[in-house]
């Protein structure tokens, strides 16, 4: 009987553990392939930080893959790496329209801890404030583009002005 259990746990094991790890640097075929994108977001000429930059990528490339956007979140210095698939592993080789967002933080409302309490229905929820000029929250508008090339660094300074 003993035996049957430690065979069965093994099989459960073996198949268990048969869709993990794996990985490793293949790219499916399906994706387009990825490189490196780093840079910094200033506000006025300071680092801009806890700001969201999304690289809105064109409707496809060249050979008819669809390009998906990438993104990324600025750091105290205002440094950010974009990801698409997977952190870090930066953009498609492509042309961007680009968008940086931050907005403030909401304070949370019904419960603080403890059980559920839900939102007060009287209240009417309040839209975050933006913490950076409309114009950029929108990349048709924002103004900024971006070419991520397949070779060489992709490193981008994207500098944020509050008045035009």
């Amino acid at each position: 009987m003993y035996g049957i259990r430690l065979s069965l746990l093994g099989i459960v094991l073996g198949l268990s553990l048969h869709g993990c790890g794996g990985g490793g640097s293949e790219v499916p075929k399906d994706r387009v392939p990825t490189f490196p994108v780093t840079g910094v977001v200033t506000l006025d000429d300071k680092p801009l930080d806890g700001a969201t930059v999304t690289f809105h990528a064109p409707a496809s490339s060249p050979d008819g893959k669809t390009i998906p956007s990438a993104i990324g979140t600025t750091d105290s210095s205002g440094r950010f790496k974009l990801m698409t698939w997977q952190p870090n592993d930066g953009a498609a080789a492509a042309n961007y329209t680009v968008s940086v967002s931050k907005y403030e933080a909401t304070p949370a409302t019904g419960s603080t801890g403890g059980e559920y309490v839900p939102p007060d229905p009287k209240v009417k929820p309040v839209a975050p404030k933006a913490l950076v000029p409309a114009k950029y929250l929108n990349h048709q508008k924002s103004g900024l583009m971006a070419e991520v090339k397949s070779s060489g660094k992709n490193e981008f300074k994207l500098e944020l002005k509050s008045q035009p």
